[in-house]
């Protein structure tokens, strides 16, 4: 089920008045069962796929605590490659079975001639897995207890506000959660709507507004030149920002409506200075997953912090898809920290608050280019696709500095999408302001600086902007391909 769908619409308000009229001790069953309901929205056999993940790990998690030594080690391994197992075989299969006939061929090596499965990635299959491989983890490193209670462990795997894009929680933040005794809050649901009505904006009124001009030029990109073919790489850059942050910002309010606490996903990335902050601010979820149970155990084992580093990154483009673009993408964000760290080690930084504002605005500038330059990759469909495009925008400067000319296609494409690219920028101005006075000046940070009469007409003009102006087509999440 979709965040921005008419089922949403009226299943959300159904969930929040029934779990709130219901007593206690029916209130698990009664998320687990809404959560299977939102799911089956998608593709309902797959939840079969989740419920096999959700066994293996609470029994592995049994197991683990009950175990001693070697025992515990082998059953947390058993319990990872069935995971990553499952995972593989959805998402990773194909392309493995591709490369490996690649490889041999160029040996004059004649693969076996293996099937390729046809069947769809089950929606969110990696966030699944790594929110329930955390678990099993974190037992196994004795920060938690094994939870035996099946119906609250497989809430925690399939708690639909964040079930099919995350943020990925940790069981120590979600499950105390399931045993509070849930009232209902005033206060916690104007908050969550409020955010639910940013993110909804973000989703509907940016995201949905940006994709189909993005998408037009990818599709013929070879009939364009490389400016816009850069413009068009930047308003992806906005979208996939606005996409994914407005999911999780309805996932963490819908939450917030029920009682439930979700890790901030997203902390205004555009701000960044660096490339090393703006992965703090961007997907923390999966970054400090990637971190902790990634990062630290390679680093701590060989002491090399740049190799930890590229490992992290290539980790992470492959987490996202099955695709070389993917590998490349995460290559080129880990090189870039790598430099960052070379670079402040040979000049230590200022503090971030001894920095000037035109050394800051440079700075965030800088990455953001940087960061736009590799969504190529992360946008294209294939890797000879992304080094056309790279090469046709690399080649702006030259363009600039000579003569430069619109092709007939680019001259058709902005009559068509002037109205819609004025929206785009109008908004994108709108966003990065309000992240820029955030601290200051949220509603949600400071609830009484303001009059009612200025809350509610802010509430209005959001609202009349999300229905005016927004896109109503039910475009799925970018991040549900992951």
């Amino acid at each position: 089920m979709l965040f921005n769908s008419l089922q949403f619409a009226v299943f959300f308000p159904f969930v929040v008045i029934l779990f709130f009229t219901l007593p206690e001790r029916f209130r698990t069953p009664f998320l687990l069962l809404a959560s299977c309901l939102f799911y089956s929205a998608y593709i309902p056999a797959y939840l079969l796929i989740l419920f096999a993940v959700i066994i293996i790990d609470y029994y592995a998690g049994i197991l683990i605590e009950r175990s001693q030594d070697q025992r515990r080690r082998n059953f947390l391994v058993l319990s990872i490659l069935a995971n990553v197992g499952i995972l593989a075989v959805f998402k990773y299969y194909n392309f493995t079975v591709d490369n490996v006939a690649r490889i041999l061929g160029l040996f004059g090596v004649i693969a076996l001639s293996l099937p390729h499965f046809g069947w769809p990635l089950p929606i969110g299959l990696s966030f699944h897995t790594f929110q329930s491989m955390s678990y099993t983890i974190e037992i196994y490193a004795a920060r938690q207890k094994c939870e035996r209670n099946f119906l609250t462990y497989a809430l925690y795997v399939l708690f639909f506000p964040q079930l099919v894009a995350g943020p990925i929680e940790r069981p120590q933040q979600m499950l105390p959660q399931f045993y509070e005794k849930k009232q209902f809050s005033r206060e916690s649901a104007v908050r969550g709507l409020q955010l639910m009505l940013w993110g909804f904006f973000k989703k509907i009124v940016i995201a949905d507004r940006i994709a189909p001009l993005v998408d037009q030029v990818y599709a013929s990109h070879g009939e364009y030149s490389g400016l816009t073919l850069f413009i068009a790489t930047a308003l992806f850059t906005f979208q996939l920002y606005c996409d994914f942050s407005g999911y999780s910002d309805i996932a963490i309010g819908s939450a917030e409506v029920l009682g439930f606490n979700l890790m901030t996903n997203f902390d205004r990335p555009f701000l960044a200075t660096n490339i090393i902050e703006l992965w703090r601010r961007w997907h923390i979820s999966l970054t400090s997953w990637l971190r902790d149970y990634a990062f630290y155990p390679l680093y701590f084992k060989t002491k090399r912090v740049f190799s930890a580093t590229m490992v992290l990154f290539l980790l992470s483009g492959l987490w996202h898809g099955a695709n070389w673009t993917f590998v490349i993408w995460g290559a080129l964000h880990g090189a870039a920290i790598v430099a960052m760290l070379l670079w402040n080690k040979r000049f230590p930084p200022k503090l971030l608050s001894e920095q000037s504002v035109v050394f800051k605005l440079a700075g965030a500038v800088a990455t953001f280019v940087f960061v736009s330059l590799t969504e190529v990759f992360f946008r294209s469909t294939d890797v000879s696709t992304a080094f056309s495009i790279m090469n046709r925008i690399l080649q702006v400067p030259f363009f600039l500095i000579g003569r430069f000319s619109l092709t007939v296609t680019e001259i058709e494409w902005l009559r068509a999408s002037q109205l819609d690219l004025f929206w785009c920028v109008f908004f994108i101005v709108v966003l990065m302001v309000c992240e820029l006075l955030q601290d200051r000046w949220s509603l949600r940070a400071h609830p009484g600086k303001y009059p009612k009469v200025v809350r509610w007409s802010i509430y209005y003009v959001v609202l009349a902007a999300v229905l005016l102006l927004g896109k109503f087509d039910s475009e799925p999440f970018l991040y549900f391909q992951f």
